[in-house]
């Protein structure tokens, strides 16, 4: 790695991380002041997962890609996700697939591409994170 940053010259500011984080808004605490176990209080399974991405210097966090169920959320009052400053999409489950990796990664892309911009991005190996042929070329 330390190789490949030192031959291309990639600078902190252009080095990026990205990863998931998932987050159960419905689910009570499974623990309380006590640091026991509570009982008796089942949790609902409603999720959102989060993509979060910055750069290693961190002056640069692009706004975060939200994954839910629903397609138009009530909370959003008839808004879009990027209106709230975040981008937005759904699927039955609310998890990572790779078509929604490659959408946001490819509209990135894009932006990076009218800065005229090249960037080094690490993420994990998850099996969503599939990057498009015609990202691959340092």
């Amino acid at each position: 790695m330390r190789e490949l940053i030192k031959e291309h010259r990639y600078q902190l500011h252009d080095i990026f991380n990205a990863d998931e984080s998932g987050l159960f808004y419905a689910m009570p605490p499974d623990h309380g002041l006590s640091d026991k176990q509570q009982s008796g209080v089942k949790g609902k399974k409603n999720q959102l997962m989060y993509l979060f991405m910055a750069n290693a210097d961190g002056s640069m966090k692009l706004p975060p890609l939200i994954i839910g169920k629903a397609q138009k959320p009530c909370a959003f009052k008839n808004k879009m996700g990027t209106q709230l400053g975040f981008y937005y999409q759904n699927n039955a489950k609310a998890w990572m697939t790779a078509l929604l990796y490659q959408e946001w990664l490819l509209d990135w892309d894009q932006k990076l591409r009218d800065e005229m911009r090249k960037i080094l991005l690490l993420q994990d190996n998850f099996a969503g994170h599939v990057i498009p042929d015609t990202l691959t070329n340092i």
